[in-house]
């Protein structure tokens, strides 16, 4: 049994639920030796609990003190090194597609950083860890949105790219284009690449200049309209409250009731009581 490599228990994971750009696992990592590999994806960590680990690299073995919220970066580019941690610890490990940070900065590299203190991707990870748990599959949106902000931040802060600042708001038909769109389409899968093309803009691009002009991300103003044309169809007529959600671009009557309490207060069914 010595010579098995210690169980890694996932306590959970997005893998299953079809996120586009990010995917996550949070999980116990074994007091042991993790061995090297070779990774198609960004791969952050971000450790939960203190903990001391060692790397072998080149040179020798290198040895960090990590402490709880500290970070650690690992471009596409690098190979994963052979670790040996010292205790069992959580980890919330975040999974970047390279193609989202190639977009902003094609010709250049993320730099790894093998331990930082970066707030701001640590907040990332456990609203994205939040996300998963309470909306799951339908969390595809949220995530979307999160894989643009990190990518940005990831090259603006550890890459020899510098992001140009983008100015500007969309246009009036721009705005009144994206807008009619997503009333049209309320009821389906709408992901921010698919509003970008609406526009002819680059992803990234549509997602700061959306947040200017409408004030919301692409993400909290679709769930505001999908919520308002609830309330329309809860008043003016009788469907059962799985088909309202369906109409509004809900997968499941849960999460419907769960996102219109967020915004109401109240449950679909409490608000229909009501009028």
């Amino acid at each position: 049994m010595s010579d098995l490599e210690p169980e890694h228990l996932h306590l959970a994971s997005s893998f299953e639920c079809g996120w586009q750009g990010v995917n996550l696992i949070l999980e116990r990592e074994p007091r042991g030796e993790m061995p090297a590999a070779t990774l198609d994806v960004h791969f952050i960590t971000i450790a939960l609990a203190d903990f001391s680990c060692s790397y072998k690299t080149p040179n020798g073995w290198a040895h960090v003190d990590y402490q709880a919220g500290d970070v650690a970066i690992l471009p596409q580019t690098e190979l994963f090194p052979l670790v040996q941690i010292d205790r069992e610890v959580p980890l919330l490990e975040l999974f970047l597609q390279p193609q989202q940070t190639a977009t902003l900065a094609p010709d250049k590299q993320l730099v790894p950083q093998i331990q930082v203190r970066d707030p701001l991707i640590a907040q990332m990870g456990l609203a994205l860890y939040r996300e998963l748990r309470s909306s799951g599959v339908e969390g595809k949106l949220y995530a979307e949105s999160m894989s643009i902000a990190l990518s940005a931040h990831l090259v603006q802060n550890y890459s020899t790219a510098q992001i140009a600042p983008i100015k500007g708001l969309l246009s009036a038909r721009a705005t009144q284009q994206i807008a009619d769109y997503i009333e049209a389409h309320l009821s389906e899968e709408l992901t921010v690449a698919r509003l970008s093309n609406v526009v002819a803009l680059s992803v990234h691009h549509f997602a700061t200049v959306f947040r200017r002009t409408f004030g919301l991300t692409p993400h909290q103003y679709i769930l505001k309209q999908r919520i308002l044309r609830a309330k329309i169809l809860l008043k003016t007529t009788p469907q059962p409250l799985v088909a309202i959600a369906h109409q509004v671009g809900f997968q499941s009557q849960s999460h419907f009731t769960r996102i219109f309490h967020a915004h109401t207060h109240c449950t679909p069914k409490q608000y229909r009581e009501r009028l």
